[in-house]
């Protein structure tokens, strides 16, 4: 799986994303459509949120907190994204998390854009949370 880094305000901004994230209360998940480079400064209305079928934003399933390979304690949260369909397709190039209240906290573009054309397609989004910065790794299905 590859990693990427999530684009979040500022060094406070991602303390506490990395303090929040067990239980960051409520978080969503969601994905983009538009050729987008994300970067701190950032806003929500950036992003053209995917709409292929059977899109819907999805909350994180959080695991266990686990040591990374830098042995620092991290909290995995994972969403699975499923086209139910091939009526409305889309090619989606990352993720954006949203908190409680709808607001962006960061985004993370993938390593190559993902199509989402065919009944099954899908994507298993991982965030990783940790102290220092949190990373997003993806694993794509058929």
């Amino acid at each position: 799986m590859a990693k990427f880094a999530l684009a979040i305000g500022s060094q406070k901004s991602r303390l506490a994303v990395a303090v929040a994230a067990v239980p960051l209360l409520a978080p969503k998940m969601a994905l983009f459509k538009n050729d987008i480079v994300p970067t701190p400064s950032n806003v929500l209305a950036d992003f053209t949120e995917a709409d292929f079928t059977g899109y819907a934003q999805q909350s994180p399933v959080f695991g266990a907190v686990v040591i990374d390979e830098n042995g620092i304690p991290v909290a995995p949260a994972s969403s699975t994204f499923t086209a139910s369909g091939s009526a409305i397709t889309n090619t989606v190039y990352g993720m954006y998390l949203l908190d409680s209240t709808g607001a962006l906290v960061g985004a993370a573009r993938f390593d190559s854009p993902r199509g989402f054309a065919n009944l099954g397609d899908f994507e298993i989004v991982t965030l990783l949370f940790g102290l220092t910065d949190a990373t997003i790794s993806t694993a794509v299905g058929p």
